[in-house]
C-alpha cells in the first residue's frame, strides 16, 4: 500500500498497488460473472488467485510506467523475467507446495486462457476508470499524454463480450462529454 501508481503524473488522487490489486480483483469478479452469462466457462476461484497476485512483486520492484517498460519489446521480456524473479523470492518465506502453487498461478496470467485473459481486461479496465477519473477532474497532463485513449486501444484487442459491452459504454459517455453543450 505504499508503492505508488502512476508516478510519473501529477494526480488528483494518488493510487498505490494495493488498491489497484483490490479493484483488479472486483473488475476480474464481475467480469468473470458477466463471461459465465454469456456460456464461457470459466474457473472463479483460479481467477480471483491469480487476480490478487498479479502485481505483488511490485511491493519490491515499484510499479514501472507502462510506456517507458514498453518502449521495446526484448526490454519489457527482460522486465517480466525479472519481476517473476522478485516474484519467486517473495515467495520463498512460505511453505513450498503453497509458493509453487503461487509462482505457477502468476506465470499462468500471463497466458491465454480465459482466466488470464480477464485478468489482464480488468487490469486495464481498472486503469482506464482511474485515468478516466482523471480526465474528468481536468487533469491536463494524463489528457495530453491520451493515456484513456492509450489504454482503451489496448482493450479493444481482448476479445471478451463482456469487456466489449463495456467498452461501448465507456466510448459513449466519453463522445456525450465532448458533445458540445447546448
Amino acid at each position: 500500500m505504499t508503492v505508488g501508481r502512476f508516478s510519473v503524473y501529477k494526480c488528483h488522487f494518488r493510487e498505490d498497488v494495493a488498491q489497484h490489486s483490490y479493484f483488479v480483483g472486483v473488475y476480474s469478479m464481475i467480469l468473470a460473472d458477466l463471461e459465465l452469462s454469456n456460456g464461457v466457462n470459466v474457473n472463479v476461484e483460479r481467477l480471483l488467485r491469480m487476480a490478487l497476485l498479479h502485481d505483488v512483486e511490485e511491493a519490491r520492484t515499484g510499479d514501472v510506467h507502462h510506456p517507458f517498460k514498453h518502449q521495446d519489446e526484448k526490454f519489457a521480456e527482460a522486465l517480466n523475467l525479472k519481476a517473476m524473479e522478485w516474484y519467486r523470492n517473495l515467495m520463498m518465506g512460505i511453505p513450498e507446495s503453497q509458493a509453487r502453487m503461487y509462482v505457477d498461478l502468476r506465470e499462468a496470467s500471463e497466458g491465454g486462457t480465459v482466466e488470464a485473459t480477464i485478468v489482464k481486461a480488468a487490469d486495464k479496465i481498472e486503469a482506464l476508470l482511474w485515468a478516466y477519473e482523471e480526465y474528468l477532474l481536468g487533469n491536463e497532463l494524463v489528457r495530453q499524454a491520451k493515456v484513456v485513449e492509450d489504454i482503451l486501444s489496448k482493450l479493444d484487442r481482448i476479445e471478451l463480450l463482456s469487456v466489449k459491452a463495456i467498452l461501448s459504454e465507456i466510448r459513449q459517455n466519453i463522445e456525450a462529454m465532448n458533445a458540445p453543450h447546448k
